[in-house]
């Protein structure tokens, strides 16, 4: 199953593992309308970390007092435990998780990777600000494509307007609820001869 890097319209991109486009469009419109969304197959280094997010401590002993022990280690917040994404994720320090962040800024975000990494000189606020700027055209498109979405009159335009949903999306939601619905599980089909 691929991994997609997914360029959002605004200035930020995610890792999304999907079985084709079409789950891929669903898994996205779970967060929000992937309307105006790029992606492609991604296939560089990938190396992030997860940790819980708790606190805690570990006494110091000293350097020749022995592996630490369990009366050693305390426990001090465990709150962040109750949230619904209870783990904090962070990219790996290292050579592959700055190779990562490389290869996901050249292909997400390339006005921004070629004014930061083509070049032998450190560019200027004004050229990274021209950077941003030409990055969030995404935006100023997606806005576009919705509107024109708003203003149709077809039924699915209709409903992808309402829902905030993707034309494509709607139209397989569509074809779904009109298709035929497979046999329950257990029970053999017919089949004509």
């Amino acid at each position: 199953m691929p991994i997609f890097l997914v360029r959002w319209p605004d200035l930020s991109a995610a890792l999304v593992k999907a079985g084709s486009e079409d789950e891929l469009i669903d898994i996205l419109d779970e967060i929000a309308n992937p309307e105006g969304c790029t992606w492609s197959v991604y296939r560089g280094p990938l190396f992030i970390e997860f940790s819980l997010p708790v606190r805690f401590q570990v006494t110091d002993r000293g350097e020749h007092a022995g592996p630490t022990r369990p009366d050693d280690v305390v426990v001090d917040d465990v709150s962040g435990l109750r949230e619904a994404g209870s783990l904090e994720v962070s990219l790996a320090e290292g050579d592959t998780g700055a190779d990562m962040c490389r290869a996901i800024e050249k292909k997400a975000f390339p006005h921004v990777f070629r004014a930061r990494h083509d070049r032998d000189d450190e560019p200027s606020d004004a050229e990274l600000r021209q950077a941003v700027e030409a990055e969030l055209q995404t935006l100023v498109r997606a806005s576009w494509r919705r509107e024109q979405v708003r203003r149709r009159e077809d039924p699915e335009s209709k409903l992808a307007a309402e829902m905030d949903a993707p034309v494509r999306l709607v139209r397989r939601w569509v074809e779904a609820a009109g298709a035929p619905q497979p046999p329950p599980k257990g029970r053999a089909s017919k089949r004509k001869r």
